[in-house]
């Protein structure tokens, strides 16, 4: 219900270790497995260190490629999978508001899912079709007020709580073609 500037009396740090592994399993199928762990603290106000905001402690992502055997004119099917698990992310707090304008104090963890197929047809010239977040994970209430009464939704609006997809599953189709 505030902005509040100030000077950081406190600290302020992260520390940050990351471990991937790529493998080539075959000639045509490559595997990507990544781990991010983040310890982000900041003393804001108060004395207190508490973690950041929207800074997930941990997050895994796998990558699946897959390439069918080159034709001579180009052709091609190419296939990819992405999974993408974000752990828990501290809340700024809305403990004050009332409780239909209030959140957690963490947000869930969640796990998005992305899967796109290609078909090279020479090199000049592909098609492609793909779904994003086949999983359909949606954050509820992304932005705080929206739809209130209009003397809730002025002292309550809060559209700075986004923290994680705020859109469904979604399906996409396209052409591609290469000019030079």
């Amino acid at each position: 219900n505030a902005v509040v500037l100030y000077n950081l009396a406190g600290i302020s740090r992260s520390k940050t270790a990351l471990a991937e592994l790529d493998w080539s399993a075959h000639r045509r199928l490559d595997l990507r497995l990544a781990y991010r762990f983040v310890d982000a603290v900041t003393s804001r106000i108060s004395s207190d260190a508490f973690r950041d905001p929207f800074v997930s402690r941990h997050r895994g992502f796998a990558q699946v490629s897959y390439a069918s055997r080159l034709a001579d004119e180009g052709g091609q099917w190419r296939g990819d999978a992405t999974i993408q698990w974000v752990g828990v992310q501290r809340l700024p707090s809305t403990a004050m508001n009332p409780e239909p304008f209030a959140l957690p104090d963490m947000a869930p963890n969640y796990t998005q899912l992305n899967l796109q197929l290609t078909r090279d047809f020479s090199t000049a010239t592909s098609a492609y079709l793909g779904v994003e977040n086949l999983t359909n994970v949606r954050q509820d209430r992304p932005i705080l007020g929206a739809g209130a009464e209009p003397s809730d939704f002025d002292q309550y609006f809060d559209a700075s709580m986004v923290y994680g997809p705020i859109f469904g599953r979604m399906f996409y189709a396209g052409l591609r073609w290469r000019v030079l």
